[in-house]
């Protein structure tokens, strides 16, 4: 039996202004956008859909630069990308209670989960190589855990 895992896509958004764009989540605090893949969708179409559906905007340039894999069950196999704007005003949703830009030197310090700090700062310092980690933690900050398997570059 093949085995059952979830695929997820989040982006770090840039602004003309070289802001990064945060958004607030009910349980995990600051973070970055995005979602789950739904089935019979490809990664881009599944990042497009999720910025619109969280915060509303339209988002260009992506570039694949994190694919992280998450060992707690249920598994998940997680990509990561930077963005820029492309338009759109961030609003709130069901999933997002707010959405902020921050200068770089300061997204960091937002983000309260060690593991999505972790995968931020790939993205932040992307070279064009895309990073690869494996992992153990839990998503929420209440029951937080957080170990690295194995790291490298892909």
């Amino acid at each position: 039996m093949p085995a059952q895992f979830y695929a997820g896509v989040k982006a770090l958004i840039r602004n003309p202004e070289g802001n990064y764009l945060l958004v607030l989540s009910h349980d995990r605090g600051w973070e970055i956008p995005g979602g789950a893949v739904e089935g019979g969708e490809d990664l881009l179409t599944a990042l497009h859909r999720e910025i619109a559906e969280e915060i509303g905007i339209q988002i260009g340039n992506e570039k694949l630069a994190g694919v992280y894999s998450n060992h707690l069950a249920p598994p998940r196999l997680l990509f990561w990308f930077p963005a820029d704007l492309i338009s759109g005003t961030p609003g709130v949703s069901d999933e997002v209670k707010a959405g902020a830009w921050f200068p770089r030197d300061e997204v960091t310090s937002k983000i309260s989960h060690p593991s999505f700090r972790d995968r931020v700062e790939d993205l932040l310092n992307f070279d064009g190589r895309i990073r690869y980690r494996a992992f153990r933690s839990t998503p929420y900050l209440k029951d937080l855990t957080y170990e690295i398997l194995r790291e490298t570059h892909i």
